[in-house]
């Protein structure tokens, strides 16, 4: 085993130092070939697979042969057995006396002390076990066959070694595994470090959403055509993506010196789940994608009511992802919104808005489309040689749009109609009052209206009333204001 561990550690130099005496003269050497070092990174993966292996099988036969040992050590990932030190004797610690003939376990994370088992010759019995960190062993001072371990809980016991050279060399192992629990204990700190700082300034870099995106569109005053209106905070920054990939990463090669708790696999299952949003949304999957996302919320929002300081690290950076995510889909569902010549997709489109919980600017988009959708119709309408034809097709266009966009409004906010119904009626009035501006400018080149004209107007604006609108006051005004070019 320590031949096989010195290979790996011997390839993984010499890898190393290949590659750097390969950067560090270009002009003599040629460049490595890409097989040639794939080959070396696949025989070392294959070097600790088998290591692994190893430990492995070595864990099984300590389980099989020590009575109780699972009830203290699991198969973690990389952990291991240094030493296997049979010939102990454990010693009162203050008469000095033999008590009982025990074999001792030192793992790269735990001592394991086991007493020979009176009912079975050859089977061993757990009687202690401790972590590694919390356990201190020193050298009698008279003796080099003695050795003391002070335990985390104040208790103290002496060991004996027939064999001093073996005492001396359990010692050595102990000193050096812990050497290595400290070094892994520093390298998490540091990276614990740089996580928290790197999170802090993803934290700082977003802006907090203004109430600006959660005004109606009357308030809004329309923005310009096709206007942006993603809600939210903008974390496209090439800088911010870099480092929240480093985020992920450093979170989840952290050493393994401790046991993954449950929590912390279902958190690493859902920092897995958030690529799946990226690839339905890739896909225009919107309902998919929104439905995995709102999913991963509920769950996260579940898990911060029993999670771990170091835990909550992970969850903060899944949220983080998950917020990015989040206006991802916000910002394509609105151009989707605002594209959509198919009202199937619209709806589709302005329903998955809603669940994102942004009913507003669900409706803000919607409105937005219909306003696009009635001036693209107006703009095919052609010539305007015959005017009362043109302005009857003026009035057929709005008011039937207007009436199919409030039928369309009670279906796609049923639940939520009489909360944002007012955004709806705005809109409707602002279409109509554009309707008789339009009709105003035909009026500045002296072009008179026909009664049949104003007929038309007047059968479509009292069709309004089937969805419960009443703007017939608005033409009544209109013909009061334009009485002379009535004729």
């Amino acid at each position: 085993r320590l031949q096989l561990q010195d290979q790996i550690d011997q390839e993984r130099q010499g890898n190393f130092n290949n590659v750097e005496s390969h950067s560090n003269s270009p002009a003599l050497l040629p460049p490595l070939k890409a097989g040639q070092n794939g080959n070396l990174m696949r025989r070392d993966r294959s070097s600790v697979l088998i290591l692994e292996k190893f430990w492995d099988t070595e864990l099984d036969q300590l389980f099989k042969n020590v009575e109780g040992a699972q009830k203290f050590i699991n198969s973690t990932k990389g952990r291991h057995i240094l030493m296997n030190s049979a010939n102990w004797m454990e010693l009162n610690t203050t008469t000095g006396k033999p008590l009982q003939m025990v074999q001792i376990f030192i793992l790269n994370d735990l001592v394991l002390i086991a007493d020979k088992s009176r009912d079975k010759q050859n089977d061993f019995i757990v009687s202690q076990c401790y972590p590694l960190k919390d356990v201190t062993v020193t050298q009698e001072e008279f003796s080099t066959k003695r050795l003391l371990f002070k335990f985390s809980n104040s208790n103290s016991s002496l060991y004996e070694c027939r064999d001093a050279d073996e005492c001396s060399r359990l010692l050595d192992v102990i000193r050096k595994a812990k050497d290595d629990l400290c070094d892994i204990f520093h390298v998490e700190e540091e990276n614990s470090k740089r996580i928290r700082e790197s999170f802090r300034y993803l934290q700082s870099t977003q802006q907090t959403p203004g109430r600006e995106n959660n005004r109606s569109p009357n308030k809004n005053k329309r923005r310009s055509m096709g206007g942006s209106i993603t809600p939210g905070r903008n974390v496209t920054g090439a800088m911010d993506q870099y480092l929240l990939q480093n985020l992920t990463l450093s979170m989840h090669s952290r050493p393994r010196s401790r046991d993954m708790s449950s929590t912390a696999q279902r958190l690493k299952f859902l920092d897995e789940g958030v690529e799946e949003i990226d690839i339905e949304l890739a896909r225009l999957r919107f309902e998919s994608a929104v439905e995995t996302l709102l999913d991963i919320e509920s769950q996260l929002e579940d898990l911060s009511e029993r999670i771990s300081d170091e835990e909550l690290m992970l969850l903060n950076l899944i949220s983080l992802k998950i917020e990015q995510r989040r206006e991802a889909i916000s910002s394509k569902l609105s151009q989707s919104i605002l594209s959509s010549n198919e009202i199937v997709h619209l709806k589709s489109g302005t329903e998955n808005m809603i669940k994102l919980g942004l009913p507003e600017q669900a409706l803000d988009l919607f409105l937005q489309n219909r306003s696009n959708f009635i001036q693209d119709l107006i703009l095919q309408i052609g010539s305007v040689d015959n005017p009362t034809n043109y302005l009857t097709q003026l009035a057929v266009i709005r008011f039937q749009t207007i009436k199919k966009t409030v039928e369309d409004f009670q279906d796609i906010f049923k639940e939520l109609g009489a909360k944002i119904s007012s955004i709806l009626v705005d809109w409707c009035s602002d279409e109509v009052d554009n309707h008789f501006k339009l009709i105003d400018k035909q009026l500045l080149n002296d072009e008179m209206l026909s009664p049949g004209s104003i007929k038309s107007s007047r059968k479509q604006i009292d069709g309004l009333k089937a969805v419960g609108l009443d703007f017939v006051y608005k033409l009544d005004e209109f013909i009061k204001k334009n009485s002379d070019k009535i004729r």
